[in-house]
């Protein structure tokens, strides 16, 4: 039999103490669909079914029951060992972090500062010229540990935790009809030309809001001519009378492009449009265990929750 995968005894440790998918999955910093993947890759290489999926709860099978012990064991003693490298080095392996310089600026230096003001070991070079779609092909591809992307994920076989969320405003012009208005709805948007300029940036995202628009009457402009830069973005608004999303978050890249007094931006209230920040990272990452799991574990206890309801 080949070495087994240190992340899948991980994997299988988690839910045989949880005894439950979910909690082993919010323990392990991951989703329940890879957390599952990488159980039923264990019960191919081991050879046998390691638990029984009942409705509500899952019990250990014999095979389960026996390998327990020696994994926990087992994995306790590799902690162990990584432990005392990292102390006679001195540090942890560096972490290849990545994250999408379409997040509103606030956002991206938070996690950027929270990173590097905690001591968690990270590259100097960060990632930052690409959209998620493109930071997830390079977790997937071993280039790089960790990303700050828009969620859902872009790769089904990346783990995920949500981190934060912000809603999108419109922005139009100065001489436009909602100018003047505190707020608008997505019905107050109906029959209108609406710029998504961050929807094209990830395919789902695209399809989810694109549904959603078309439900509400307003149609999508998510083809434009020519090059699709922010500032080029800004000038088809602008000389073709439209409206476009903007994060609803002082201080973005994007809200300064549709800045005063050329535009006026406008919360949009009621059902809007919610745009989803998240951690991202392969359940096979290479990087240092230790490392992973300490900027994971600081991600998470400054995430965000979502608003109840």
């Amino acid at each position: 039999m080949a070495s087994l995968d240190l992340q899948r005894l991980r994997c299988f440790l988690a839910v045989a103490e949880e005894k439950h998918f979910a909690r082993a999955a919010a323990r392990l910093n991951m989703t329940p669909p890879p957390l599952s993947r990488q159980i039923k890759q264990l019960e191919r290489e081991l050879g046998g079914q390691l638990f029984v999926r009942g409705y509500h709860d899952i019990e250990l099978t014999p095979l389960g029951e026996s390998l327990v012990e020696p994994v926990r064991r087992a994995l306790a003693a590799v902690d162990a060992v990584g432990t005392l490298a990292d102390e006679l080095s001195g540090r942890d392996s560096p972490l290849r972090v990545g994250a999408t310089p379409f997040a509103p600026t606030p956002f991206l230096d938070g996690f950027l500062e929270l990173l590097r003001g905690e001591g968690v070991p990270v590259h100097d070079e960060v990632v930052l010229e690409f959209g998620s779609s493109e930071l997830a092909k390079r977790i997937v591809a071993g280039a790089l540990d960790l990303a700050l992307v828009h969620l859902p994920p872009p790769d089904d076989t990346l783990a995920s935790m949500a981190w934060n969320e912000y809603r999108l405003a419109i922005a139009v012009r100065n001489d436009d009809p909602l100018a003047g208005a505190e707020s608008v709805t997505m019905a107050g948007l109906r029959g209108r030309k609406v710029v998504h300029p961050l929807g094209r940036l990830h395919p789902k995202i695209l399809e989810d809001h694109r549904h959603r628009l078309e439900a509400a009457g307003i149609e999508a402009v998510l083809d434009m001519p020519g090059p699709v830069g922010l500032a080029e973005i800004a000038t088809q608004v602008w000389s073709r009378r439209l409206a476009s999303f903007v994060p609803d978050v002082p201080g973005t890249l994007l809200g300064r492009v549709f800045s005063a007094p050329e535009f006026v931006t406008i919360p949009v209230s009621g059902e809007g449009l919610v745009m989803r920040l998240g951690i991202v990272w392969s359940p096979a990452s290479k990087a240092s265990p230790i490392a992973l799991r300490r900027a994971l574990s600081l991600l998470r206890n400054a995430a965000t929750p979502p608003p109840a309801g």
